[in-house]
């Protein structure tokens, strides 16, 4: 048996394998045993499989963690948008009155940013109907 890796499209590590042959396209052998290769992460690098350092490792899942916030965020405000669509169309029987705090409310939301830190944002509160 064997150890292999897969690389996605960014070559970075996505799956490790214990084969007796290569899995496939995108596998890369990387040791014989699974001490060889558990608790490592590998990149590719001039076509090589190569051990990331805990540099590395740690700046990877910064910036992991950063993706994650933005789509949070971003998701979280696509969706507070569509949950109040209804009430900036004209006819929703609001008032004229209570369709602009809707679209107040609106602006707040679009305004909040997309790297917005989700543990301490205050996102703004719709109106009463």
């Amino acid at each position: 048996m064997a150890m292999y890796v897969k690389f996605g499209t960014d070559n970075i590590q996505q799956e490790i394998r214990e084969s007796e042959s290569s899995p496939g396209a995108n596998w890369f052998l990387v040791g014989q045993t699974p001490t060889d290769v558990y608790g490592k992460y590998f990149k590719i690098v001039s076509g090589s499989p190569v051990q990331m350092s805990q540099e590395e490792f740690g700046k990877m899942h910064v910036d992991l963690a950063d993706k994650a916030l933005y789509w949070a965020a971003k998701t979280r405000k696509e969706f507070l948008l569509q949950e109040s669509y209804w009430a900036i169309q004209e006819d929703n029987n609001l008032t004229a009155a209570k369709r602009q705090e809707w679209t107040v409310y609106r602006d707040a939301v679009r305004a909040i940013s997309d790297t917005a830190n989700l543990a301490t944002t205050i996102w703004p509160t719709p109106p009463s109907n």
